[in-house]
């Protein structure tokens, strides 16, 4: 279901055509125009060839990004978490669909605003340049790990969706095994397969969704040689 903004809920910010310098830690809430209302599971942020007048930030939930195939084939690109920015193009529409994946808000930022308030405050520019560097690396070694052994797949996955490491680190999935497939680019069999062999290696606990990471540094271990092996070093998200 295509999620609707509704002007009489959006914060605007009034008819000055003055742009203040904005904080780092909240540059992109003082730009922000509207507030989602809350999202539910499914509900969509914006669709393939939807104009891409702004730009988005996770408050809190996961946000998918998909493209499908004429055939019918779906492609998972990334899966947005507190904090991310997404839905910034180069061209005038959106090349793929954004969508909630569990309960989520997000923060909308007119894309001309953006572009205004980076001319005048570096502050902006610093940040949004950080997030886009980030989201490269990241999808670097997806492109990378695409090549890789199904465990270490799934095991980047698990890190890169995790909060800062522990012993115990605990993670409740909001996404389906068929999700997880989509992004990883294998089929829910072979994940399911791969989760068991992390289960029966004593690295996770499973039950349901819930997934506890009970040794981080062999993870992160899996992650990092499959990804020199292919020259790129090891960079996960939370670490």
């Amino acid at each position: 279901m295509l999620f609707a903004f509704d002007v009489g809920d959006c914060n605007m910010n009034g008819g000055s055509s003055h742009l203040p310098r904005v904080a780092e830690h909240d540059w992109f809430q003082a730009l922000a125009d509207c507030t989602l209302k809350p999202l539910r599971a499914g509900d969509v942020v914006y669709n393939d060839g939807d104009a891409a007048d702004f730009v988005y930030k996770v408050v809190h939930g996961v946000i998918r990004i998909t493209t499908t195939t004429y055939g019918g084939y779906r492609t998972i690109h990334a899966f947005h978490v507190d904090g991310d920015i997404f839905g910034i193009e180069r061209r005038p529409t959106h090349l793929s669909c954004a969508e909630a994946v569990s309960e989520a808000q997000v923060l909308r930022c007119s894309r001309l605003r953006l572009e205004a308030i980076m001319t005048s405050d570096p502050a902006v520019v610093h940040q949004l340049w950080s997030h886009i560097l980030k989201s490269a690396e990241r999808a670097e070694a997806m492109c990378l790990l695409r090549h890789a052994h199904a465990v270490d797949k799934v095991a980047y996955f698990l890190l890169e969706m995790s909060a800062p490491l522990g012993v115990d680190t605990r993670i409740e999935l909001p996404m389906s095994r068929f999700d997880i497939a989509d992004y990883l680019g294998m089929s829910s069999e072979t994940v399911s397969r791969a989760f068991t062999v992390l289960r029966r290696s004593g690295l996770i606990l499973t039950k349901g969704r819930l997934v506890t990471l009970k040794n981080a540094v062999a993870l992160r271990k899996l992650v990092g040689d499959a990804l020199r092996h292919r020259g790129l070093q090891s960079d996960i998200r939370c670490g």
